[in-house]
């Protein structure tokens, strides 16, 4: 860990923004498939998997990984380059992708956190950022999601592994499970990936889960909603869940005039979940109370737009964290998206709650060239956590200012960090250091691509920094 001082139209460009690589390759309506040039070899422990990209139009996708212990790590692209890459101690690695393939990225001695930003021109303006993955699993999960008219979802599933997997997609509304026979047995092949456009399955649904079961092999899940509904144009993503849980944090919110937040939540399970949707805002706890003990069918998702349930003169909350917790035992997958339209903020981002706090965390940064970013940290314990924020750079050792040590959130606190004055429109990487578990989250706006852009911390793996 760091030491103080020392993320109808062939709409796979999906697969550009999420970890870049991009090459001029299309991919055909439904389920498509894109093939890693070279065979995968085996995956080191440090290592995380990225998600290919395709490029349709002018995208641009960047890599970004940096090394939590702090220490100078040869990084492996593979199979991009025959060589490993330096990663100097305490910078971070920013390299522009120009394949279509997936990619391994491996920590030769030590971790690397990595995440993929990318900006698109076509099928809609925006930017997005999303973390690559930790590892491969056999199941995966995404609770937010809409199939209506000026809506295109994609699921891109990647198969790092010398074996053909087999997956089945489930599909999920409010009012249950929705399966297809054309989603049952879908092979992602070795070394490669599977583009899987939603909207060619199900007929228009506001809400719409999903689900990735994998019968043969592991795969990793990534998802991306491209739209211009209601006047607001924009891209949003997210890195898929590979367990439900009981309880889910989002650190970042804000529900207020141009500002909209909603929260879906997907009960893959066949017993009925009783849940709690609980805001923190300036004032401390604020309880809707037709958001307590609200039911959740089994095999169904729900999507609740925050503001409506508050009362008229909450309406204005501002920026908040949420909570989303199970009352009855049964474990369930929570997904947020925020949509704003005013003048200083427009876009729509995605990410998946944290299902539980943590010491260290790793914070990719959401935008390559924001105008504007912060980073939210929220206590949900019972103990007064004392934070540290390091962030590093491409071209010089760490930085730490004194605005972001020694940081105090009291039990139940929340606090939105302004990083712009630090950053100056530089993507960098934060690491957080908490005396006590916390969660946290970043988020940017970038007036040069119209969007915004948010990404989920990474729990840093292994010992203390």
């Amino acid at each position: 860990m760091i030491k103080r001082g020392r993320t109808a139209l062939v709409l796979v460009i999906f697969l550009a923004f999420l970890a870049g690589g991009l090459a001029a390759d299309g991919l055909s309506e439904g389920v498509t498939s894109v093939a890693r040039k070279g065979p995968s070899e085996s995956f080191e422990e440090r290592g995380e998997y990225c998600p290919p990209g395709i490029r349709i139009g002018q995208v641009e996708s960047k890599l970004v990984a940096g090394s939590p212990q702090g220490e100078a790590v040869p990084v492996g692209l593979q199979p991009v380059l025959p060589q490993p890459l330096e990663l100097e101690a305490g910078r971070l690695l920013v390299r522009r992708r120009t394949t279509s393939s997936g990619l391994d990225v491996v920590g030769y001695g030590a971790s690397v956190v990595t995440a993929s930003l990318s900006q698109f021109e076509k099928p809609y303006e925006g930017a997005t950022a999303v973390r690559c993955a930790p590892d491969a699993s056999a199941t995966w999960y995404f609770a937010e999601g809409s199939s209506e008219v000026h809506y295109d979802e994609r699921i891109l599933l990647y198969n790092p592994f010398p074996a053909e997997a087999v997956v089945r997609v489930n599909l999920f509304t409010p009012k249950g499970q929705r399966s297809k026979a054309n989603l049952g047995e879908i092979p992602v092949h070795e070394s490669s990936a599977t583009a899987i456009a939603l909207n060619d399955f199900v007929l228009r649904q506001p809400s719409l889960g999903a689900s990735v079961e994998v019968t043969r092999g592991r795969v990793v899940a990534w998802r991306i909603l491209f739209t211009d509904a209601e006047g607001i144009e924009g891209v949003a993503s997210s890195l898929g869940v590979d367990a439900p849980s009981e309880t889910w944090y989002f650190p970042n919110g804000e529900i207020g005039s141009g500002a909209r937040q909603q929260i879906s939540i997907l009960n893959p399970t066949k017993d009925e979940a009783i849940v709690t949707l609980s805001l923190v805002g300036r004032n401390g706890v604020t309880q809707p109370p037709k958001l307590v003990d609200v039911t959740i069918r089994a095999t169904s998702v729900r999507t609740f737009v925050l503001r409506d349930f508050l009362k008229e003169g909450q309406q204005d909350l501002g920026a908040v964290s949420a909570i989303v917790r199970s009352t009855n035992g049964v474990p369930v997958v929570a997904e947020q998206t925020l949509f704003f339209d005013r003048a200083d903020l427009e876009g729509i981002a995605s990410e998946v709650g944290a299902p539980s706090p943590a010491l260290h965390w790793a914070v990719p940064p959401a935008s390559t060239r924001p105008t504007s970013e912060g980073m939210s940290l929220f206590n949900p314990g019972t103990d007064r956590a004392v934070v540290d924020v390091t962030l590093i750079r491409t071209d010089k050792g760490p930085k730490t200012p004194g605005a972001l040590q020694g940081i105090e959130l009291e039990p139940g606190g929340r606090l939105k960090l302004p990083l712009g004055q630090f950053t100056k429109g530089v993507p960098m990487m934060a690491f957080v250091d908490a005396t006590s578990p916390v969660v946290a989250d970043r988020f940017a706006y970038s007036s040069a691509d119209a969007d915004v852009a948010a990404v989920g911390a990474e729990r840093v793996r292994g010992a203390e920094r």
